[in-house]
């Protein structure tokens, strides 16, 4: 390789990555498919809504076995096994006529597979990038979140057009062919040792001091499970957003074509909440990130308590965005902070063991967004539960402190 194709690989790295991550990010337009199932099967928005819950759980486990395996099998291959899965998973489920059917294949098989690419992608793609994780992360997953606003208007429209058995085998041709196309794109720098030592941006120092964590000496450390706390109850309010802005828009008089503009809005400030958290982090730490992103969903939390109970329009969506802004920032968050407290030896799986906030969030947020709701006929409550829980995650911050072993453990973690 020449040294221009040398200095022009990340940049073609990156890119496929970003468009591999854009497919990635349909697993989010699941409410897209929820109305034309609904309509030909009878089934109701509870069974429909336990699909994506099924679908969210398997990502974790997919994201945890693919940074297992990758230790002895090339990233590429697991990356094609997953467009072989969903391909046969999607083809499966436009002959389904059981609600079982559904959850095995887009539930179980769909939401492992992305999660293994997910897994693969964030672990190789920011090793080529020295000094930037935290922007690249944050590129990448602001990717990862945009799939769903980018593509879920153009599967409404084809599902219009072809039906939703059709559309099915379309996306499941269309992941195959992605993820083939981009597949090779995702691997290690070869002959790089340093990409890797300093994928975390702060140099030799902070990898000696931090490396080779193993998931059981991460698991050991307090710090790692009240930063799990912080993510978890964090997660817990987005998704209440997530899964509401559209009945809470309506709540207030929007129309039909309002709360999709919400929603779509809230979507977009996710997005940008990713990329600028990522770049955050690399410019002034963990504590200013995590700090930050707290107090963006505070601020958020009040104006949508005062939305509530002034009934303003204007305060909805300026809490709507700034709630969704601190959201986007968790994510790239989880990433830098596994890799930055805890090194990049076993990042992979590590990374993988902290996206299991997923299986407690979803729940959590579920109950916070419609249960509270449905027991009390009102969103004061709900965005109440919320304040106090950002508030809770903003001195949560201030208690963490970085796991820091001797330079002897440092390099008997690393197998040196």
């Amino acid at each position: 390789m020449t040294a221009k194709s040398k200095s022009s690989r990340p940049g073609f790295i990156a890119a496929s990555n970003c468009i591999l991550l854009l497919f990635l990010g349909l697993v989010y337009a699941w409410s897209v498919f929820k109305k034309p199932l609904a309509d030909a099967f009878a089934w109701n928005d509870q069974e429909l809504t336990m699909c994506f819950t099924i679908c969210m759980s398997f990502f974790c486990f997919g994201s945890l076995l693919a940074a297992k395996i990758t230790k002895k099998v090339r990233h590429r291959t697991v990356v094609l096994a997953a467009g072989t899965a969903i391909l046969v998973a999607f083809c499966f489920a436009s002959r389904m006529d059981a609600l079982w059917q559904l959850y095995l294949t887009y539930g179980a098989v769909v939401g492992f597979s992305v999660g293994a690419v997910y897994n693969c992608v964030l672990s190789t793609g920011n090793a080529w990038f020295k000094g930037k994780n935290g922007l690249m992360t944050g590129l990448f997953l602001m990717c990862f979140g945009a799939g769903s606003l980018l593509f879920g208007p153009l599967i409404t429209v084809l599902m219009d057009v072809a039906g939703w058995s059709w559309t099915f085998v379309i996306l499941g041709v269309l992941f195959f062919i992605v993820f083939a196309l981009t597949s090779a794109q995702v691997c290690m720098p070869e002959g790089d040792p340093a990409a890797m030592a300093e994928a975390s941006g702060d140099g030799a120092k902070r990898e000696i001091r931090n490396a080779g964590f193993k998931p059981g000496e991460m698991l050991s450390h307090p710090t790692f499970w009240f930063y799990l706390l912080w993510s978890t109850i964090l997660s817990a309010v987005g998704l209440a957003l997530v899964g509401q802005a559209a009945t809470i828009a309506g709540t207030f008089g929007f129309g039909s074509m309002a709360a999709s503009l919400t929603v779509s809005m809230v979507s977009a400030s996710n997005g940008i909440g990713r990329l600028v958290f990522g770049t955050i982090y690399d410019r002034k730490g963990r504590k200013t990130t995590m700090g930050v992103i707290a107090g963006s969903s505070i601020l958020g939390t009040l104006m949508l308590v005062a939305a509530v109970m002034s009934g303003s329009s204007v305060l909805l969506i300026a809490a709507f965005a700034f709630m969704s802004l601190g959201y986007g920032g968790i994510t790239p968050t989880n990433s830098n902070f596994i890799r930055d407290f805890y090194g990049q030896e076993h990042y992979p799986v590590n990374f993988s063991i902290v996206n299991f906030n997923l299986l407690v969030s979803s729940f959590l947020g579920q109950y916070i967004g419609s249960s509270l709701y449905l027991k009390t006929g009102s969103y004061l409550v709900s965005a109440a539960v919320m304040l106090i829980i950002c508030v809770a995650g903003f001195g949560i911050n201030f208690i963490l402190r970085r796991p820091v072993r001797k330079a002897a453990e440092a390099v008997a973690g690393c197998g040196i």
